[in-house]
């Protein structure tokens, strides 16, 4: 848990401190961290999953983070509880995850379908 995200030059240092496998962010945690040349000192072989949520990823960022990571953005669409997972990420809301059913309803009220 790191308590001051927006201070990313300690952000880093902390990354730097031990392997770790999962990372959660947001599209401007990303950005934010993609654009320090700090963050070319964080070692990133462990990392397994990289979660984004709480906005849209835009896919340059969920890229240049697959360049720098070599770990796929997998974006989670919000809601409680979780329904879907967008993975690879596709820039998508996803697919459901099991046991869960979802309907789209445009805003006009037609149902989408399959």
């Amino acid at each position: 848990m790191i308590t001051n995200p927006g201070d990313i030059p300690a952000f880093i240092k902390i990354l730097k401190k031990q392997p770790f496998h999962y990372f959660t962010g947001l599209n401007t945690l990303f950005n934010t961290l993609l654009q320090s040349p700090l963050i070319n000192s964080v070692d990133f072989s462990h990392l397994k999953v990289t979660l984004a949520g709480g906005m849209a990823t835009q896919q340059s960022i969920a890229n240049d983070w697959k360049k720098l990571t070599g770990c796929t953005v997998i974006e989670v669409t919000e809601c409680a509880p979780m329904v879907s997972v967008n993975f690879p990420f596709n820039n998508s809301i996803g697919l459901p995850l099991p046991s869960t059913d979802i309907r789209l309803v445009l805003e006009n009220g037609l149902i989408v379908e399959n």
